[in-house]
């Protein structure tokens, strides 16, 4: 009440309404509070689904994302900055990020892009369509047409319900880590192969141990020579947040002080169908410090960044 009190109200544009604001914003989260006091909002410091209307953020890190829930609604700080500039209550629609994650959260469906065409399916296959008021229902297939599934794209899959057969496989393909599973795999099966057609199996496996341990004594005796000097103890910090950033820039130092950002996406084309730059889902994996200047954080998507 006394935060209240300090601040004169101008207005009641936002009576009713109270929000919540979480990650980045622009204005800050102060200055967003003090603008809904000042125009009848109400400004929650927690989060609470009772009690707030909008969830203010202009990014959120994935973390906070997957936990957003089917009715929250994620409205970028601009809608407050033009409700007061043209002194009305103006619709949320435009504003809002992520509808299509909250949108089919709770449902069992990978969120790609929709299906556009079909050659043929087993069995009857409902697809949802929200811009449709029926569902879109496709008979069974005759016998001599393939079983599978056809897509306009192989690189591009649609919206796949998760009870179908290929769910699990386009899922586990498009994950990041896939590389890097199949890879070790890989690598074991090459080392085993590699043994197993070594005559001198035991004699390597000897070597190994020696090494092992001519290692471990080395280190050893280095760290003895070290406090037996009594030097000051040295700390190597490896910023890997940006280390690919560093990496990418080595040869071209001009861009050193220009902020830069490696993303990564799950395939060539866009995953939604709107147009709006704030829905692309590319996410931020390394960033340079030039570009934390700006807010910009790994996890983040790259739409809002642009």
């Amino acid at each position: 009440m006394k935060n209240a009190q300090q601040h004169e109200r101008k207005s009641n544009i936002f009576h009713g309404i109270s929000i919540f604001v979480d990650g980045y914003t622009e204005p800050p989260a102060d200055e967003l509070k003090k603008l809904m006091i000042e125009h009848g909002g109400v400004y929650h410091a927690y989060y609470s689904k009772d009690k707030v209307t909008y969830f203010i953020s202009n990014n959120l890190p994935y973390a906070k994302i997957r936990k957003l829930k089917p009715n929250d609604k994620v409205v970028r700080s601009q809608w407050i900055i033009d409700c007061i500039k043209q002194n009305k209550l103006l619709p949320t629609h435009d504003y809002e990020m992520y509808k299509d994650i909250t949108k089919s959260r709770g449902q069992t469906e990978l969120n790609f892009k929709r299906i556009e065409s079909m050659k043929s399916v087993t069995a009857d296959f409902n697809v949802p369509n929200s811009d449709d008021e029926e569902n879109n229902s496709f008979e069974q297939a005759s016998s001599s047409e393939t079983e599978e599934i056809q897509v306009e794209n192989d690189d591009h899959l649609s919206a796949l319900d998760a009870k179908h057969p290929k769910f699990l496989e386009t899922f586990l393909k498009r994950s990041r880590l896939h590389y890097l599973s199949s890879t070790a795999v890989a690598k074991k099966v090459y080392v085993q192969d590699l043994r197993q057609k070594n005559e001198h199996h035991l004699s390597i496996e000897k070597q190994r141990e020696e090494l092992k341990t001519k290692l471990q004594r080395t280190e050893r005796d280095y760290l003895f020579k070290l406090n037996d000097e009594k030097k000051d103890k040295i700390y190597m910090h490896i910023d890997m947040d940006c280390f690919f950033v560093s990496v990418a820039t080595r040869n071209q130092p001009e861009l050193r002080d220009q902020p830069i950002a490696i993303t990564h996406s799950k395939g060539k084309k866009s995953t939604t169908s709107n147009e709006n730059q704030f829905y692309s889902r590319s996410e931020i994996s390394s960033c340079n410090y030039a570009a934390r200047q700006y807010g910009v954080r790994n996890g983040m998507y790259l739409g809002i960044n642009i």
